[in-house]
């Protein structure tokens, strides 16, 4: 097991995209996208249940190392400030998968 940090950022779908592109810039592939998430901040209802995806989020889980965990908040602080939305982050135990079983004959 690997200690990592799991980010899981509620951002509005239409700058999904653009997050996603700058993540690899920086050589962050290890993220999963859930769109039309919905629920409340801050008493603020977040819909969901629109037409279009004009006012719709989507929640981006990122796993990452702790060395790369600062340049990756350095991309995250201008999405929360220009489109709002919300970012946690916590520690978390990154189970590696086994190895296949090879038997030798």
């Amino acid at each position: 097991m690997e200690l990592i940090k799991r980010l899981e950022l509620i951002i509005p779908s239409l700058s999904v995209k653009l997050l996603v592109e700058k993540m690899e810039n920086l050589g962050i592939s290890n993220y999963s996208i859930v769109h039309q998430v919905t629920g409340k901040s801050d008493g603020d209802d977040k819909g969901g249940d629109m037409p279009v995806d004009i006012l719709v989020s989507s929640m981006v889980i990122v796993y990452v190392s702790p060395d790369k965990l600062d340049a990756l908040i350095n991309i995250i602080f201008p999405f929360l400030n220009m489109y709002s939305g919300n970012c946690v982050v916590s520690d978390a135990w990154l189970i590696e998968k086994e190895k296949p079983f090879q038997q030798d004959i």
